[in-house]
């Protein structure tokens, strides 16, 4: 038999990329999740659920109405980008 080509522990550059994209897509999830709290939280309305694509539904078609990506008010918009970038 001959010596194996299997990698020697390390990460190839492919699996680092596709886990680093991984993790950053989980780490805005939440970012964007914890806006939406916080604006719901000072809006006096309910905490959404974690929803893993509404945060980018909100930045990517509905910027001006964050309470239409996430399915129920979570308060203004301008409160909502606030909370979401501090």
């Amino acid at each position: 038999m001959s010596p194996s080509s299997a990698r020697s522990g390390g990460l190839a550059t492919t699996d680092a990329l596709l886990l680093t994209a991984v993790f950053a897509w989980a780490a805005l999830s939440v970012i964007f999740w914890a806006g939406a709290a916080i604006n719901a939280v000072l809006s006096g309305h309910q905490v959404p659920e974690v929803d893993l694509g509404a945060g980018v539904t909100a930045i990517a078609g509905h910027r001006g109405n964050p309470s239409a990506a996430w399915g129920r008010t979570v308060g203004p918009a301008w409160l909502y980008w606030t909370s979401t970038a501090s």
